[in-house]
């Protein structure tokens, strides 16, 4: 097969043919694709589906190792521009039921309790989180990924001024490390009257980092208060306003100017 065109027939886009697709969807993968952790996750739900002990041991495996035991050869697949004829590898189930037996009734009762029980408490956790960004929200006048929220816990990459052609307040801040890494442009600018509702990439004061990665910490609002409070520029950006009116200078006003 040649180079493939993209919407050909038989391809999706021009990265892989549909049965490669398909093959993907059912638990298939090229081994590149299978890491330590997929061939862990892969095994363990397996496991669950069938009513199979896990044994956590297998943790203390290498990547080889556990490719070795626990996967094997399904099937082969068109992928890529060039139609490159790929193989699929996927779990070997012999060897996964081989290394873990079925389960007991009792075994099977207490992990259906157990996964009740964390079901509810991540339930009650979810909504925990939900009350406590919406007071957030209703004690700041703000949400949580604000530009509003981003310059009082970054204040050192944000700055406030007028903007040259409608003399809107504005606020220019330098998107987190993160966003910049994902390629998005790093300088952005947001009018102060949208700002209270307006979405910073990366930034919600309730998380660190971004994703799956991110980790959900509560937030003290009382010291949170401290930093709304810390900026104190509102009325030194007034009277800077006022003053560039009256004398017909248009250059951007910023914070810096005000401190």
């Amino acid at each position: 097969m040649g180079l493939v065109s993209y919407g050909q027939g038989g391809y999706v886009g021009a990265s892989m043919s549909v049965r490669a697709q398909a093959a993907y969807e059912s638990g298939e993968m090229p081994m590149s694709k299978w890491t330590r952790g997929a061939i862990i996750s892969a095994i363990k739900d397996y496991c669950a589906d069938f009513d199979l002990a896990y044994d956590p041991k297998i943790k203390t495996m290498s990547r080889a190792k556990l490719a070795e035991t626990y996967l094997e050869y399904k099937s082969w697949h068109h992928t890529g521009r060039f139609a490159r004829e790929t193989e699929f590898f996927g779990l070997n189930e012999d060897a996964v039921c081989a290394d873990f037996p079925e389960m007991t009734p009792e075994q099977i009762a207490e992990r259906n309790d157990t996964m009740a029980t964390l079901k509810t408490a991540e339930a009650e956790q979810v909504q925990f989180r939900r009350e406590r960004e919406a007071a957030f929200s209703e004690r700041f006048g703000c949400n949580a990924s604000s530009v509003l929220a981003y310059e009082a816990f970054h204040p050192e990459r944000c700055t406030r001024f007028l903007s040259k052609r409608g003399k809107r307040e504005m606020i220019g801040y330098e998107l987190p490390d993160k966003a910049a890494d994902w390629g998005m442009k790093p300088e952005q600018a947001c009018p102060v009257e949208l700002a209270a509702r307006s979405h910073v990439a990366c930034f919600n004061a309730f998380r660190d980092g971004a994703g799956g990665d991110a980790e959900w910490h509560d937030l003290d609002f009382d010291r949170v208060a401290e930093l709304f409070d810390e900026r104190g520029l509102d009325d030194l950006l007034e009277a800077k306003r006022d003053e560039a009116e009256l004398s017909g200078e248009l250059d951007p006003v910023r914070d810096e100017v005000c401190r």
